[in-house]
Protein backbone atom coordinates (compact mmCIF):
# COMPACT_ATOMS: atom_id res chain seq x y z
CA UNK A 1 0.00 0.00 0.00
CA UNK A 2 1.28 3.44 -0.90
CA UNK A 3 -0.30 6.80 -0.13
CA UNK A 4 0.57 10.44 0.48
CA UNK A 5 -1.15 13.65 1.48
CA UNK A 6 -0.08 15.61 -1.57
CA UNK A 7 -3.57 17.05 -2.06
CA UNK A 8 -3.73 18.35 1.54
CA UNK A 9 -0.18 19.70 1.38
CA UNK A 10 -0.85 21.49 -1.92
CA UNK A 11 -4.11 22.89 -0.55
CA UNK A 12 -2.30 24.37 2.46
CA UNK A 13 0.44 25.88 0.28
CA UNK A 14 -2.07 27.34 -2.19
CA UNK A 15 -4.15 28.79 0.66
CA UNK A 16 -1.07 30.50 2.09
CA UNK A 17 -0.25 32.09 -1.26
CA UNK A 18 -3.83 32.96 -2.18
CA UNK A 19 -4.56 34.59 1.17
CA UNK A 20 -1.32 36.57 0.91
CA UNK A 21 -2.24 37.85 -2.56
CA UNK A 22 -5.84 38.60 -1.54
CA UNK A 23 -4.87 40.49 1.61
CA UNK A 24 -2.13 42.33 -0.29
CA UNK A 25 -4.63 43.40 -2.95
CA UNK A 26 -7.13 44.59 -0.33
CA UNK A 27 -4.45 46.58 1.49
CA UNK A 28 -3.22 48.08 -1.79
CA UNK A 29 -6.82 49.07 -2.58
CA UNK A 30 -7.23 50.57 0.89
CA UNK A 31 -4.27 52.91 0.46
CA UNK A 32 -4.75 53.76 -3.22
CA UNK A 33 -8.47 54.46 -3.31
CA UNK A 34 -10.54 57.29 -1.93
CA UNK A 35 -13.48 54.89 -1.55
CA UNK A 36 -11.93 53.60 1.65
CA UNK A 37 -12.66 56.92 3.34
CA UNK A 38 -16.31 55.87 3.50
CA UNK A 39 -15.30 52.72 5.39
CA UNK A 40 -13.18 54.80 7.77
CA UNK A 41 -16.09 57.13 8.45
CA UNK A 42 -18.52 54.24 8.92
CA UNK A 43 -16.31 52.21 11.26
CA UNK A 44 -14.48 55.07 12.94
CA UNK A 45 -11.13 53.32 12.49
CA UNK A 46 -8.20 54.14 10.26
CA UNK A 47 -6.80 52.35 7.23
CA UNK A 48 -3.80 51.36 9.29
CA UNK A 49 -6.01 49.54 11.79
CA UNK A 50 -7.76 47.59 9.04
CA UNK A 51 -4.44 46.76 7.35
CA UNK A 52 -2.95 45.57 10.66
CA UNK A 53 -6.09 43.52 11.36
CA UNK A 54 -5.93 41.78 7.96
CA UNK A 55 -2.22 41.08 8.37
CA UNK A 56 -2.82 39.69 11.86
CA UNK A 57 -5.46 37.30 10.51
CA UNK A 58 -3.03 36.11 7.84
CA UNK A 59 -0.20 35.68 10.36
CA UNK A 60 -2.43 33.62 12.66
CA UNK A 61 -3.29 31.29 9.75
CA UNK A 62 0.35 31.08 8.66
CA UNK A 63 1.74 30.54 12.17
CA UNK A 64 -0.92 27.91 12.89
CA UNK A 65 0.58 25.67 10.20
CA UNK A 66 4.09 26.32 11.47
CA UNK A 67 3.09 25.53 15.06
CA UNK A 68 1.29 22.28 14.22
CA UNK A 69 4.17 21.36 11.90
CA UNK A 70 2.07 20.64 8.84
CA UNK A 71 4.00 18.21 6.63
CA UNK A 72 3.89 16.35 3.37
CA UNK A 73 4.00 12.61 4.08
CA UNK A 74 4.49 9.61 1.82
CA UNK A 75 4.07 6.11 3.23
CA UNK A 76 4.78 2.90 1.35
CA UNK A 77 4.92 -0.69 2.54
CA UNK A 78 5.25 -2.22 -0.94
CA UNK A 79 8.25 -4.51 -1.19
CA UNK A 80 10.51 -5.62 1.64
CA UNK A 81 10.68 -2.29 3.47
CA UNK A 82 8.48 0.33 5.05
CA UNK A 83 9.31 3.70 3.50
CA UNK A 84 8.33 6.99 5.10
CA UNK A 85 9.24 10.27 3.40
CA UNK A 86 8.26 13.66 4.72
CA UNK A 87 9.06 17.34 4.78
CA UNK A 88 7.57 20.25 6.68
CA UNK A 89 5.45 22.83 4.87
CA UNK A 90 7.56 25.54 6.46
CA UNK A 91 9.75 27.87 4.40
CA UNK A 92 12.27 28.07 7.24
CA UNK A 93 12.72 24.29 7.60
CA UNK A 94 12.14 22.43 4.35
CA UNK A 95 14.62 19.61 4.93
CA UNK A 96 13.45 16.37 3.32
CA UNK A 97 13.64 13.22 5.43
CA UNK A 98 13.20 9.56 4.60
CA UNK A 99 13.15 6.36 6.64
CA UNK A 100 13.49 2.92 5.11
CA UNK A 101 12.96 0.11 7.59
CA UNK A 102 13.00 -3.56 6.61
CA UNK A 103 9.66 -5.06 7.64
CA UNK A 104 11.32 -7.75 9.77
CA UNK A 105 13.16 -5.04 11.77
CA UNK A 106 10.09 -2.88 12.43
CA UNK A 107 9.25 -3.11 16.13
CA UNK A 108 6.52 -0.55 16.60
CA UNK A 109 5.69 3.11 16.88
CA UNK A 110 4.66 5.77 19.36
CA UNK A 111 1.95 8.30 18.73
CA UNK A 112 2.35 11.72 20.32
CA UNK A 113 -0.21 14.50 20.68
CA UNK A 114 0.54 17.95 22.05
CA UNK A 115 -0.83 21.49 22.02
CA UNK A 116 -4.35 20.37 22.95
CA UNK A 117 -4.26 17.66 20.28
CA UNK A 118 -3.45 20.07 17.43
CA UNK A 119 0.10 18.78 16.92
CA UNK A 120 0.23 15.07 16.21
CA UNK A 121 3.33 13.07 15.41
CA UNK A 122 4.54 9.49 15.10
CA UNK A 123 7.94 7.98 15.93
CA UNK A 124 8.79 4.61 14.44
CA UNK A 125 10.95 2.07 16.25
CA UNK A 126 13.36 -0.33 14.58
CA UNK A 127 15.22 -3.34 15.93
CA UNK A 128 18.91 -2.60 15.64
CA UNK A 129 21.40 -5.17 16.93
CA UNK A 130 20.57 -6.06 20.53
CA UNK A 131 18.42 -3.00 21.09
CA UNK A 132 15.87 -0.74 19.48
CA UNK A 133 16.33 2.60 17.73
CA UNK A 134 13.59 5.20 17.73
CA UNK A 135 13.55 7.52 14.74
CA UNK A 136 12.79 11.24 15.14
CA UNK A 137 9.05 11.94 14.98
CA UNK A 138 7.27 13.01 11.82
CA UNK A 139 4.14 15.12 11.85
CA UNK A 140 0.79 13.75 10.77
CA UNK A 141 -1.18 16.92 11.61
CA UNK A 142 -1.96 17.65 7.93
CA UNK A 143 -2.86 14.05 7.19
CA UNK A 144 -6.61 13.58 6.54
CA UNK A 145 -8.39 11.22 8.94
CA UNK A 146 -8.88 8.36 6.40
CA UNK A 147 -5.14 8.37 5.67
CA UNK A 148 -4.35 8.41 9.39
CA UNK A 149 -6.45 5.27 9.78
CA UNK A 150 -4.60 3.62 6.89
CA UNK A 151 -1.23 4.60 8.38
CA UNK A 152 -2.03 3.21 11.83
CA UNK A 153 -3.58 0.05 10.38
CA UNK A 154 -0.39 -0.61 8.40
CA UNK A 155 1.90 0.22 11.34
CA UNK A 156 -0.17 -2.00 13.65
CA UNK A 157 0.03 -4.83 11.11
CA UNK A 158 3.83 -4.74 11.05
CA UNK A 159 4.34 -4.14 14.79
CA UNK A 160 6.20 -7.05 16.38
CA UNK A 161 4.41 -8.27 19.44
Amino acid sequence: MKFDNEISANKIQIQKQLYFILIGAIIAFMFSSDLWQNVEEFTGTSRWFHAAFLLAIYMVFYLYHIIIRSSFLLFSDDGKSIIIKYYKLNPFDNKKNAYEIPKEQFVGYTRNKSLFGLRESVSVIRKLGNGNAQYPPFSISALPQPLKKKLFAALDFYTQK
